[in-house]
């Protein structure tokens, strides 16, 4: 966690160093909505090496917002996204646990780049990945029986693909598929880590 937190304040950095870039390119601002499925995996007690079990999520909203610059067929973002997501199973080997009440919100913080295919069509497809850390909120998280409130940092990374249609000279609409993934997130003394696939549909605007 610690970690996490010295890495907060350089990723805010590096974005306000992009400001500088930006002179020389065209600047964006970007909105973005969509679904993502998380889960938590890999839940491990240092204390039971036999723990090896698995938290999902039901299918929920994810929002996102970020500010950037594009070079020709490059692009590159600071991005702050949330996911809002209800407990679905507490998965162990030999059973599973139906999950009752409770949400999680899962908030990124990703210095994101892209790398946009130069072809002959209005529709043209990117690849992207990015870095940065994340936050995992549990609210009231329960079987019926235990409760789950905490909070949990750790290394964010993603990974993924899409494409963009250039609606005008300033706007441009994308959607796009991608991977997160969380590093190192500690729930109770319990480590694990934790994933999601995500969709997004989202306007971007030359600045």
């Amino acid at each position: 966690m610690t970690n996490t937190k010295k890495l907060l304040p350089a990723l805010i950095g590096l974005a306000l160093c992009s400001a500088a870039p930006a002179a020389f390119s065209e600047g964006y601002a970007s909105l973005n909505i969509g679904a993502a499925a998380p889960s938590i995996t890999s839940i491990t007690d240092p204390a039971d090496p036999t723990i090896d079990d698995e938290l999902t999520m039901k299918r929920g909203l994810a929002l996102g917002g970020a500010v950037g610059f594009e070079m020709d067929q490059f692009r590159f973002e600071a991005e702050l996204a949330r996911r809002m997501n209800d407990p679905d199973k507490y998965k162990f080997p030999g059973g599973s646990l139906n999950l009752t009440g409770g949400d999680f919100k899962t908030d990124t913080l990703l210095v994101n780049g892209y790398y946009t295919f130069s072809i002959n069509s209005p529709i043209k497809p990117f690849v992207t990945a990015g870095i940065g850390a994340a936050r995992v909120k549990a609210n009231g998280v329960t079987d019926g029986v235990d409760t789950l409130n905490d909070t949990a940092t750790g290394l964010a990374y993603q990974v993924g693909a899409g494409a963009e249609y250039e609606l005008t000279d300033t706007v441009s609409l994308e959607a796009k598929y991608r991977y997160l993934g969380v590093k190192d997130l500690d729930f109770g003394g319990l480590k694990n880590d934790a994933k999601s696939h995500e969709v997004f549909a989202g306007i971007r605007i030359k600045m």
